[in-house]
């Protein structure tokens, strides 16, 4: 963590010289960036920094308040790019803070979760999770967008709330900053949290932040085939790399809008004949679909939950649809973090230019082989036989699977087990005869 109050002078490495002999005169808070104003001690440079606090961790930026010159060593679009624009072009408005306070601390460790993208701020809110267990004596502070309160642990001591869109969140507001630093002075001794991007995701309890408890294991093999599609318009199921070069020359050339129809149309498609591949096997089976965006229908007994704007009753109803549901099934984003930290499964479609973030929007709730067995990724370009498949052999596959290789299965001790290893063998039985 880094102590900012009292202030640690030495927070920051000259941009120009390397020197960590900087005083640091301030911690700004604009928005998503936590930044230190700094001069250097040894080269007289006046400097702003970003701290490493989210992605900051690993792409620092920093900037030379006098010049304006810019030390950017990574040049990455959506975060140091960002906040150079954002640097250049301060917002003058007032920014709304709520807080709730549910217990005074005197010491603190804040932990930033604004961001502009739905998924950044939602996995920065599972670092408290980490910060609550190592930290238990400390009171905790977390900064929100106002959408996500709701997601916010029970546990945590206090709640800022800002009233701001993500969208809005790009931008530098100096009225939260100044506002921020008003609150400081409450406290004796204040930390800021690293805040990682991606934390660790196994031991993350989600109904922590969901108040909703994740599928029991204990129950999937007694309870009729449950299947959630995530549905999205944006990032879409395609048949073949054909349809998706239409797709992209289309949008490419701005024409998207006169045929989106017609890709929205084979979504649905793809998603109504996997539920329809299930039924034959499964003719109990559940099939729901969650989602934004209500473009064409479904037929058969598909239950469609999407909502064109969801409200947190309707995030909670499908928090609980997720946690009901053996196997969720979805494209690649975001939208694949809650739904797979309640479920017991998941299938992901993946689109080949996001190989390099896989794993990074699932909630992995198993270790070993478990984790392999229960997270599965396949082509976004996949048949709706292939995605039925997938579906089939977790569910089918599940018992047997968890027979052979459960640690409480197994026993090197024959003569003292073996009336368990009978009853094991019983239901091997059991299962190739059903």
């Amino acid at each position: 963590m880094i102590k900012i109050s009292p202030l640690n002078s030495e927070l920051s490495e000259c941009p120009s010289c390397k020197s960590h002999k900087t005083t640091t005169k301030k911690i700004l808070f604009p928005g998503i960036h936590v930044v230190a104003d700094s001069v250097c001690n040894a080269c007289n440079l006046e400097f702003i920094q970003d701290l490493p606090v989210g992605h900051g961790c690993y792409y620092p930026v920093s900037i030379n308040k006098n010049t304006e010159d810019v030390f950017d060593h990574f040049s990455i679009d959506w975060f140091t790019q960002n906040f150079i624009k954002s640097y250049f072009n301060k917002q003058k408005i007032d920014v709304s803070i709520e807080r709730i306070i549910k217990k005074n601390q005197e010491d603190v460790i804040i932990i930033n979760c604004l961001d502009y993208l739905y998924g950044h701020v939602l996995l920065k809110l599972f670092n408290v999770q980490f910060y609550k267990e190592k930290h238990p004596d400390l009171g905790l502070i977390v900064i929100v967008p106002k959408n996500y309160l709701w997601l916010v642990p029970r546990f945590v001591d206090e709640i800022w709330i800002v009233d701001l869109k993500l969208n809005q969140l790009k931008k530098w507001y100096t009225s939260l900053s100044d506002s921020i630093n008003s609150y400081l002075t409450e406290y004796k001794t204040i930390q800021l949290a690293y805040n990682f991007p991606h934390p660790y995701t196994e031991n993350i309890q989600i109904e922590n932040f969901t108040q909703v408890e994740p599928f029991a294991l204990d129950k999937f093999e007694s309870q009729s085939l449950n299947i959630t599609y995530i549905y999205r318009t944006d990032r879409l199921w395609h048949r073949n790399k054909m349809e998706y070069f239409f797709y992209l020359a289309f949008k490419k050339l701005n024409l998207l809008r006169l045929v989106e129809w017609v890709f929205m149309y084979v979504q649905n498609r793809n998603i109504g004949k996997t539920e329809a591949i299930l039924r034959k096997s499964f003719p109990d089976l559940v099939f729901n679909v969650v989602g934004l965006g209500k473009k064409g229908n479904f037929k058969g007994r598909i239950i469609d939950k999407r909502v064109d704007l969801p409200t947190i009753d309707i995030e909670i109803e499908w928090c609980k649809t997720y946690a009901a549901s053996h196997v969720v099934v979805g494209i690649h984003g975001s939208n694949m973090l809650l739904p797979t930290g309640l479920a017991a499964a998941f299938v992901e479609l993946l689109p080949i230019d996001r190989t390099g973030n896989l794993t990074q929007d699932v909630i992995t709730r198993y270790t070993g082989r478990i984790a392999l067995f229960m997270g599965r990724f396949i082509s976004d370009k996949s048949s709706a036989h292939l995605v039925a498949n997938q579906v089939k052999a977790i569910y089918t596959g599940w018992p047997l699977f968890d027979l052979y290789t459960s640690p409480s299965n197994h026993s090197y001790d024959l003569d003292e087990n073996q009336t368990f290893l009978n009853v094991l063998r019983s239901r091997v039985r059991l299962l190739f005869k059903s």
